[in-house]
């Protein structure tokens, strides 16, 4: 019998739509009927899907005042309520993505424990990103009232526990998994071509959005130590500046190392179009994260088979096993990072560590084994079909 999902994913806008398209497109050829509930300009509303896409939240770009984002936020989860109180029975299932503002979302999970609806909460990034008044309250209250927290990594279990006080035995571990709907091949002739980028250059990767945590300073440290010696050496940092890192400052970092002609910067939001380019014209991705609950760019690499050297961070070691599918150094040592470099393309052994990487990428990451998992987990909170 056919088991009903409703996935309720705010964030439609960003990158977690890649993750909740392979998630329900998943769970919707495994048999189940599923609705995915998320924003107006879902990222990828234009592929072909078998779930139905409900689009109840806004898109942030509606409005540049905080206050009517907010009152269009607490709109949108009334209307989320509301549909959820017409459409569901006791016997579906509510899978919530991560948050984007605690205050209101709880208002969901509360709603759903007072009509005994199961919940299970996946939310990414185990403390919330912006510092919004109440938060740690309002979080802690969205995992106590949840039937079951599904986390990607192991290191996310001590991170909930420590956090939040909440048993163990609440707690599964599925890995993110990979891109395969979304990635496509292309020469590193032709990607480099596109891209502007010569076919001996030894191109190194900083992708996605740029917050200070993600350590873009320790990769411009490691550029400066390299200048010298390895003269094809170009790094392609592409992503959108986040808070204080913004453009201006960025170009000013680079610019204070002396790395104008080594560094090219696309300070934007990459389009989907334009991903398959970036990946596959870099030899290597780097990862210097100084903190992370999972990252959905390492998967991205690993899907296209590139190669990673990442911060040797517990949650980066349950992906990457240092020279056997990626490369790991000391976090926050831009000298590490640029001996890890220097050995991985005198070497050249970064085209088979991807390689390896695309394989285990394809083994571990398959959304039908992961859809099944979460199948597992609807059944242990007492979803029946």
């Amino acid at each position: 019998m056919t088991k009903r999902i409703i996935i309720i994913s705010p964030l439609g806008y960003t990158g977690l739509a890649y993750y909740d398209y392979s998630l329900a497109e998943s769970l919707q050829v495994s048999g189940n009927d599923v609705v995915l509930v998320t924003s107006k300009g879902w990222k990828v509303q234009d592929r072909p899907r078998t779930f139905q896409v409900l689009p109840l939240y806004f898109n942030p770009s509606t409005s540049s005042c905080g206050l009517v984002k907010g009152l269009l936020y607490l709109a949108a989860t009334f209307n989320v309520i509301l549909y959820l109180a017409k459409t569901t029975s006791i016997n579906s299932v509510i899978q919530f993505e991560m948050s984007e503002l605690p205050c209101v979302d709880w208002l969901v999970f509360l709603f759903c424990h007072l009509r005994k609806l199961k919940v299970v909460y996946t939310p990414h990034e185990i403390v919330h990103n912006k510092n919004y008044p109440g938060n740690t309250f309002f979080m802690k209250t969205m995992y106590q009232l949840a039937n079951k927290v599904v986390v990607l990594n192991a290191k996310n279990i001590k991170e909930c526990v420590a956090n939040y006080d909440i048993p163990k035995s609440k707690i599964a571990v599925i890995p993110h998994g990979n891109y395969s709907y979304f990635t496509n091949s292309i020469s590193k002739k032709n990607a480099r071509s596109k891209l502007g980028f010569h076919d001996d250059d030894e191109l190194l990767l900083f992708f996605g959005t740029l917050r200070p945590d993600k350590g873009l300073d320790i990769v411009l440290d490691a550029l400066q130590l390299l200048s010298s010696s390895s003269p094809k050496l170009k790094l392609l940092i592409a992503g959108k500046p986040f808070g204080d890192m913004s453009e201006a400052f960025i170009n000013s970092m680079i610019l204070s190392r002396d790395l104008k002609d080594r560094v090219i910067f696309h300070g934007k939001f990459i389009p989907d179009n334009d991903v398959d380019y970036y990946f596959c014209a870099s030899d290597i991705l780097l990862l210097t994260y100084r903190r992370v609950f999972e990252s959905g760019v390492l998967n991205l690499a690993q899907t296209y088979g590139r190669a990673v050297i990442c911060s040797d961070l517990p949650e980066f070691r349950e992906s990457v096993q240092h020279l056997v599918n990626g490369m790991l150094f000391p976090a926050n040592n831009s000298k590490a990072l640029a001996l890890t470099i220097s050995e991985s393309l005198a070497n050249r052994e970064y085209d088979e560590l991807g390689k390896r990487a695309q394989r285990i990428s394809q083994e571990k990451g398959d959304w039908h084994m992961i859809a099944n998992s979460y199948a597992n987990e609807y059944k242990d909170v007492g979803c029946k079909s």
